[in-house]
């Protein structure tokens, strides 16, 4: 038994060595690769199949064009994928735009802007003096006015116009004038005590002012829509007041007498001025915010030509008020402009603004009212501010 397996292990291995011993069978070599699949009947080299020789004779193939390149005109094949001659160079930081931007240019319809508003506005009011002066010379007594006035808004405009020098929109020039119309206060009847009888007087104020600027203005900082600027340039304010007095006085003999006394006060600024304008845009709207300060001179008059004169004949002038005087004293001039707006446009913004302004020297013609205890009209300060809606366009 034990034979027989040994029998059977033995012809296991001479099978397999007989099939060892065999050579491994020869198939037949590939066809000839040819350039069918993309030019039929175009014969190929020795290359791979995959990569077919160019041949510029070939019908199927364009023809050879001719492109300028590196400033040399070549022939190249326009199926051929061409590498760089060299690695190209990384962009320069310049071109980047980075803080300040200066090179990314402004379209030509930023040059020039130019906005125009409508302004509803008013100024504080003129403090009347508590007492005055009899209005009758020799007689004593005197007027005492009551309480101030409400005053009612008045009409005016603020225009601003600029342009920049340079295309990148970093140098500009910009100048701008806002106008309050005339406006007036009537302080009520108050009465006249005196010896001689009873009488009474009204005063009637009027006020108006103006304010123009020029600046130069560089762009300071300018990322992701929003723009600072620094401004340097000239202040100029111009504040009239003028006071009617009107007094039907008692005197002896005659009765009551009408008479009318005016005063005329004028304040004028000039002086230099540094500020700061920003504006934040995102989509279609923008706010903007601008804060300057003016330091220089205020000149201040007051008149009263045309003061004190009776309107009966024969009767000696009455209300006293006092002497013109002219005085330059230093001042300062801060002014605030705030404005919303919204784009309607690729040239044009509507846009609503708050415009305040403060002038720390000026001569009142309320002042020149001498009280029975003054010696001099007193120096005051007066502020003027207003609403605005408005048009921004832009070329």
């Amino acid at each position: 038994m034990r034979g027989r397996w040994w029998s059977a292990i033995g012809g296991v291995w001479s099978a397999a060595g007989v099939a060892l011993a065999q050579p491994a069978p020869q198939f037949p070599p590939p066809p000839p690769a040819t350039c069918a699949d993309t030019c039929p009947g175009v014969p190929c080299t020795d290359l791979p199949p995959l990569l077919p020789v160019p041949d510029r004779t070939a019908p199927c193939r364009p023809p050879p064009s001719r492109q300028r390149r590196s400033g040399t005109d070549v022939e190249y094949d326009r199926s051929l994928l061409y590498l760089p001659d060299a690695k190209p160079s990384p962009p320069s930081t310049s071109s980047l735009c980075l803080e300040p931007c200066e090179s990314l240019p402004a379209t030509p319809a930023e040059r020039f802007w130019l906005n125009k508003s409508v302004l509803l506005g008013w100024s504080s009011r003129a403090a009347m003096p508590s007492t005055l002066a009899s209005p009758v010379p020799g007689i004593p007594g005197g007027i005492g006015f009551g309480p101030e006035p409400s005053q009612t808004p008045r009409p005016g405009f603020v225009i601003r116009a600029g342009y920049w020098f340079d295309p990148s929109a970093t140098r500009a020039i910009d100048a701008g004038v806002l106008y309050l119309a005339e406006g007036y206060m009537r302080y009520p009847a108050a009465p006249i005590v005196s010896p001689t009888g009873l009488g009474y007087a009204t005063a009637d104020v009027a006020t108006r002012y103006i304010s123009a600027d020029v600046n130069y203005r560089r762009n300071l900082y300018k990322s992701n829509g929003f723009e600072l600027d620094g401004l340097v340039g000239y202040r100029f304010a111009d504040f009239g007041e003028t006071a009617t007095l009107g007094v039907v006085a008692p005197l002896p003999g005659i009765g009551p007498v009408p008479l009318a006394s005016y005063g005329n006060a004028r304040t004028q600024f000039h002086g230099g001025q540094v500020g700061l304008s920003s504006l934040y845009s995102w989509e279609k709207w923008s706010v903007g915010l601008t804060g300057k300060i003016a330091f220089g001179a205020a000149i201040e008059d007051a008149d009263v030509s045309g003061a004190a004169r009776t309107l009966l004949a024969g009767v000696p002038n009455g209300a006293r008020f006092y002497p013109g005087v002219s005085e330059t004293r230093v001042a300062f001039l801060p002014a605030v402009a705030f404005n919303i707006g919204r784009q309607i446009t690729d040239h044009s913004r509507l846009f609503v603004g708050y415009n305040f302004q403060y002038l720390s020297r000026a001569v009142r013609a309320t002042d020149a009212l001498a009280p029975l205890s003054a010696a001099a009209p007193d120096r005051g300060d007066v502020w003027v501010q207003g609403v605005s809606v408005g048009l921004e366009l832009k070329y």
